[in-house]
């Protein structure tokens, strides 16, 4: 019983790690996958199999591997669209793989005055002329960072009220850089698109309807065309026991599955194979 009830646990229980499309709560993308049918991409899936309009969405949490950034490079070149969305992670790493000149500051931008409740929830109406801000006059953000940025273009930038909080006391201190920053922009990668956002709760469910941030995200996921396939990278976000479990029970099932399968087919196969001697030799199948 107990086995039986930490299964049910394992499978029903929705995750509450930021980010992760299983969980349905307000830091997570349930919603958004929903909403744009969201691709899992798994580490060992090869990017050089995706075919057609394609957008692949990078929510840098854990460290990514040289290959993984050598693929994303290699993708973009060719075409390829790819939305980094950090405040604190390791998107720089995939920064520098690329070779732009660009990078997240890390610390967060905290405004005394465009914000809604806190200083650390911004809004943003410095909004610039761009395919991505069509139709947006503000944006809210949760605890954003800024995006250092010298080639591409500015989508948004917080105001010029806002300031780098670097020793998290939200107060505007010596020495604590002045606003406005930048937190959209895009830059060309070869034939591709590469769209830096510096604040990825924009995507999750408690944020992802306020203001126009619905607008905004068609404008992102639209960039790649009609029909095209948005996908997650799924290395790249935090994992806790329960999602291992999870997944792990998932491969069990599909095993159990195709193993039961295969042993009923094979079953069919040897009556089938039988039956001419049971009917020779009198027997019955009954």
């Amino acid at each position: 019983i107990l086995f039986g009830m930490t299964i049910l646990s394992i499978w029903f229980v929705s995750p509450q790690e930021h980010f992760r499309p299983e969980n349905n709560h307000w830091n997570g993308l349930t919603d958004l996958r929903e909403k744009y049918q969201l691709e899992p991409l798994e580490k060992e899936f090869p990017l050089s199999r995706i075919t057609g309009n394609s957008l692949i969405i990078s929510i840098p949490y854990r460290e990514p591997q040289t290959e993984e950034v050598g693929a994303l490079k290699e993708y973009l070149e060719e075409g390829g669209n790819l939305i980094i969305a950090d405040d604190h992670g390791f998107g720089n790493l995939i920064l520098t793989g690329l070779g732009v000149k660009a990078r997240f500051h890390g610390n967060h931008i905290v405004d005394p005055l465009f914000n809604y409740g806190d200083k650390g929830f911004l809004v943003v109406t410095d909004i610039r002329s761009s395919p991505l801000t069509t139709n947006v006059s503000s944006l809210k953000l949760n605890y954003a960072t800024s995006l250092e940025i010298e080639d591409g273009i500015v989508a948004a930038n917080s105001s010029s009220f806002s300031f780098i909080d670097s020793n998290l006391n939200g107060l505007k201190d010596e020495g604590e850089e002045t606003g406005p920053f930048p937190v959209v922009a895009h830059i060309g990668v070869g034939d591709g698109k590469l769209i830096l956002i510096s604040d990825p709760s924009i995507f999750i469910n408690g944020m992802m309807e306020k203001d126009d941030n619905p607008e905004f995200l068609s404008n992102l996921f639209g960039i790649a065309g009609t029909d095209a396939t948005i996908y997650l990278t799924m290395d790249h976000l935090p994992k806790s026991l329960l999602i291992e479990g999870k997944e792990s029970l998932a491969k069990t099932l599909t095993f159990a599955s195709e193993t039961s399968r295969i042993m009923v087919i094979t079953v069919i196969i040897i009556l089938v194979s039988l039956y001419p001697i049971w009917k020779k030799e009198g027997f019955s199948v009954d």
